[in-house]
């Protein structure tokens, strides 16, 4: 699938910063001003959204999507606009799967 590919290239061709003062979740992430183009970074949520798992993590419901051993999910500001896409290792912890009654 073209999407699918898409999204995974360009994944993988951001330049990733690891979250150092989170020590205790080690991830990665690209704020909204640092993406190669906002095109990029919109293209991003919205296929994270559509293709990603829909997941539990700290008592807040996350599309995650999987792709080469990590884990991406991308999360709002304050005006609820996406500001930044994170990844982590897949095995570094298990979100919740929400139970299908409440999807």
């Amino acid at each position: 699938m073209e999407e699918i590919k898409k999204l995974n290239n360009t994944l993988r061709n951001q330049s990733w910063r690891f979250a150092k003062t989170m020590p205790y979740m080690p991830h990665y992430y690209v704020w909204i001003d640092k993406w190669t183009s906002q095109e990029d970074l919109e293209y991003c949520v919205n296929a994270i959204t559509k293709f990603g798992t829909w997941e539990f993590f700290m008592k807040e419901p996350r599309h995650y999507y999987y792709v080469d051993g990590w884990r991406y999910w991308w999360m709002n500001g304050s005006d609820n606009t996406p500001i930044v896409i994170n990844r982590e290792r897949s095995d570094i912890r298990n979100p919740k799967k929400i139970p299908e009654k409440f999807l």
